[in-house]
């Protein structure tokens, strides 16, 4: 009997210490913030459910209580958190006081609530910007008011508080553009991050150079087979203003057709040669054939070469757009239609005494064809972004030079007129950067820089012909060759600045 009694303890003993020890063993933490190993989710969901990217918030200090150990000299407390139990087990109903507790005057039983009641709503909290006591745990150069324009990296922001934000990159966060025109870090205003970047209008003034144009050709020398004193290198290009329109349509989720126009600008130089009967030009091979040159072209006192350049470009693309992971990258690729245009118009005039000559060219360039273009854009802020492009396309084109000599010889007047055209395959390629500011969620400013190579185009100074027969001047220039060269090419290149609205 004694023994079977003892056994009976033993097990009840052994028992209570398992109860004890699986109650141990939910969890190795220490910090009410560490969850069992059984209710974790893998590695792999845990970071594609994102809570990666969350700060990590404490819980608050958890009160010894029922079901809890209490610290080391505190004695067990109720947890305000868990309803206490009542005698038998039984858990208090709706209206029901704890044992022993006193009703205090105005309060309602547990589990009720007065008519009408509601819980007061938690006010909303901007998720980018981070309450007052964020940073360190503290906030006093704040004021306890807590810094929007700061986004939580710190009341301390440039070492001034929250009104010493210093910069586009002050104290290591973003915080000089949001002075006065709203917290450059609160997307809602923009359809949040991921929103792509569109406009329904854009309009840009243009202020490009044009480079390469020009080959290298003497137009005048000092003396028969002397040094040239003319020749087009001299002609030098200023940058001239221009204008960009682009209009976007949306025709579908993720697609735009975007037109686009490009031009206006005109390009104009010009250089002179002034000498004392002794200028001589190429139609004679500089003075040397025919030996002494030609009345209109050479002898002269004066030779002038002038060249103007334009070129006007339409575009009609089909865009579809895409955003990277994160949402701080996003891009668009295209496809589409374009027409560009170029012309030059060239003029060589030479002054002899009572003889002179206006030799005249002019070439148009019409070019259709397709073209493939991307580009991609980075959020640097919320409101300021930086995108680069690239477009390339195959045209056919149709040149055309269109010559026009006027001779007078003393008086007596004479012309030459030829007109020549080829079709050949031509080459445009654009791209550039540009960054956007927003100004507000329906304007933003562009500035940016751009490049316009064009390839396989005729251009006047590349089609002066030099060649003459025998005889005396109109005759020396009947019956010869005319062709089109249209091996050319021109690059345009300068800043461009404009607005883009979105309705």
């Amino acid at each position: 009997m004694r023994a079977h009694s003892l056994w009976i303890v033993s097990l009840i003993t052994m028992l209570a210490a398992s109860t004890d020890a699986v109650a141990q063993k939910a969890t190795y933490a220490t910090g009410s913030d560490q969850q069992d190993s059984a209710g974790q989710p893998s590695g792999i969901a845990y970071l594609a459910s994102g809570q990666w990217r969350q700060p990590l918030v404490k819980d608050p200090p958890s009160q010894a209580g029922n079901g809890q150990y209490a610290q080391p000299g505190q004695a067990p407390q109720p947890n305000p958190y868990q309803p206490m139990m009542m005698t038998g087990g039984m858990m208090p109903q709706p209206g029901m006081g704890y044992p022993g507790m006193m009703p205090q005057q105005g309060m309602m039983p547990y589990g009720a609530a007065p008519a009408g009641y509601t819980q007061p709503a938690a006010p909303m909290q901007d998720p980018n910007v981070a309450p007052a006591s964020y940073h360190n745990g503290a906030c006093a150069t704040c004021g306890g008011h807590g810094c929007d324009t700061c986004r939580g990296s710190g009341c301390s922001c440039c070492g001034n508080g929250c009104n010493g934000c210093c910069g586009l990159l002050g104290g290591g966060q973003y915080c000089g553009f949001s002075r006065g025109i709203g917290n450059a870090w609160d997307l809602s205003e923009y359809g949040g991050r991921c929103a792509p970047r569109f406009f329904d209008v854009s309009a840009e003034a243009t202020i490009f150079r044009l480079e390469g144009n020009v080959p290298d050709r003497a137009f005048a020398s000092r003396g028969i087979l002397g040094p040239i004193v003319l020749d087009s290198n001299q002609l030098n290009f200023d940058a001239e203003g221009g204008m960009r329109i682009t209009g976007n349509w949306l025709c579908f989720a993720g697609s735009t057709l975007e037109v686009s126009y490009v031009g206006i600008g005109n390009w104009g130089s010009s250089a002179a040669a002034v000498g004392a009967g002794d200028l001589y030009s190429p139609l004679s091979n500089f003075g040397s054939d025919p030996f002494g040159g030609f009345a209109e072209s050479d002898q002269a006192n004066y030779a002038a070469l002038s060249l103007s350049n334009r070129f006007d470009s339409v575009e009609i693309n089909l865009k579809r757009g895409w955003t990277g992971a994160g949402c701080w990258f996003q891009g668009s690729w295209w496809g589409g239609f374009r027409y560009f245009r170029l012309s030059e118009r060239s003029d060589y005039i030479t002054l002899a005494g009572a003889s002179a000559m206006s030799y005249n060219v002019d070439t148009d360039n019409d070019m259709y064809g397709v073209q493939l273009g991307g580009d991609l854009t980075t959020r640097l802020t919320t409101r300021l972004s930086l995108t680069g492009f690239l477009e390339c396309g195959l045209y056919g084109n149709r040149g055309v030079q269109h010559t026009t000599i006027l001779l007078n010889d003393t008086g007596t007047l004479a012309s030459v007129i030829e007109e020549a055209s080829a079709n050949r395959a031509s080459m445009v390629t654009e791209g550039g950067f540009y960054g956007n500011f927003k100004l507000t969620p329906h304007a933003a400013i562009k500035l940016g820089y751009q490049v316009v190579y064009v390839d396989g185009v005729a251009l006047a100074v590349d089609n002066y012909n030099f060649t003459t027969g025998l005889g005396t001047a109109p005759a020396a220039l009947a019956g010869r060759a005319i062709t089109v060269d249209d091996n050319g090419s021109a690059l345009y290149h300068g800043a461009t600045a404009g607005l883009e609205v979105v309705w």
